[in-house]
């Protein structure tokens, strides 16, 4: 057996601990975690950010009202950032081509470990890296980066691994992904980040903010 083959077989056996977990009702605590990066998550997410995170954001950094200006480019940074990743773990998971865990109950309905709301049963791409995990990372470096304040607030690095952590669990507990896919997946989240805050993203993310709002006025 090679390394990847070792690698894989203990990432599968740590998956199981949480495919076979069994919480009940407690399902519905878990469940958000797992919705939250789906498009309409994102798109909750956008609007919040648009509307709310950025006026946060100059409250606790003690700065002047956000002009539409501000708002808009906040806003078209962040879907930029979400589009770059969307591209990026695309085409890992075609180069990758892992498949994602079985679903429990496509030989039995009633199996113990069945969810209550079957996620897996709508996930038909291939596996590594979790998609989801990644955006979560991606977003809390996003704020790490432009909304720091209130990143801050929140709890900072310690805010940003609970919050990964949580997505994570909740996608490998709803058998979408194996632990490991969720590591990729937020690995790439925050490299992903990185990167495209070295190349200035945000000079590109204000100059279309203010085409957009001369072409609106």
């Amino acid at each position: 057996m090679g390394v990847l083959e070792s690698l894989d077989s203990i990432d599968k056996s740590v998956s199981s601990l949480v495919h076979r977990a069994q919480v009940g009702m407690g399902e519905i605590i878990i469940l958000p975690f797992a919705l939250i990066f789906n498009p309409p998550g994102i798109a909750m997410l956008s609007v919040a950010m648009y509307n709310f995170l950025v006026f946060i954001e100059a409250q606790h950094a003690e700065k002047e009202r956000p002009k539409n200006e501000d708002q808009m480019q906040l806003l078209i940074n962040y879907l930029l950032h979400v589009i770059v990743l969307v591209l990026v773990t695309t085409i890992t998971k075609r180069l990758g081509a892992r498949p994602r865990p079985d679903d429990p109950t496509c030989c039995d309905k009633n199996a113990r470990n069945a969810r209550y709301i079957n996620l897996r049963h709508h996930e038909t791409n291939c596996s590594m890296p979790s998609g989801d995990t990644a955006q979560s990372a991606i977003f809390v470096t996003f704020l790490s980066f432009y909304l720091p304040a209130f990143w801050q607030f929140l709890g900072g690095t310690k805010f940003s691994i609970k919050w990964v952590m949580c997505i994570a669990f909740a996608r490998i507990f709803y058998h979408c992904h194996y632990v490991g896919d969720t590591i990729i997946g937020a690995a790439l989240g925050a490299s992903v980040a990185f990167v495209l805050h070295s190349m200035g993203i945000e000079q590109v993310s204000q100059i279309a903010a203010e085409t957009l709002i001369k072409a609106l006025a």
